[in-house]
């Protein structure tokens, strides 16, 4: 039988992986900049240049880039709250620790919108 505070980790965990899949999905699923000339979005908005003001396909690139990061914060934390449910204290505190990577992924396409908008 589950203990009330153990449902409430299974329902974060559900939810925490359909908000990812759900992110994951609107990055991969809606067209890019680069999807006529066969390049990734990533490609695209490394080729934006800071003196070309309002570069959109860039900006939606990086808005890509922010939405996949958002994907692997939800999907870690989905894993987290999996790993605490299983009593996994170690993998738990590794899956904390490596939510860093998504924050800096999120500067990343912060970044690139601020170098595509000025």
């Amino acid at each position: 039988m589950l203990y009330s505070s153990e449902k409430k980790d299974l329902k974060n965990a559900l939810l925490f992986l359909c908000l990812g899949l759900f992110f994951l999905n609107l990055v991969f699923i809606t067209p890019h900049g680069g999807f006529i000339g066969g390049q990734s979005f990533v490609s695209v908005v490394r080729s934006t240049e800071w003196h070309v003001y309002g570069e959109w396909l860039g900006v939606w690139c990086s808005f890509q880039i922010m939405l996949l990061s958002i994907a692997a914060l939800f999907l870690t934390l989905c894993f987290e709250e999996t790993m605490w449910f299983l009593r996994r204290n170690a993998m738990a505190n590794v899956a904390i620790v490596s939510l860093t990577l998504p924050l800096l992924g999120f500067g990343v396409g912060l970044y690139y919108l601020a170098k595509a908008v000025f």
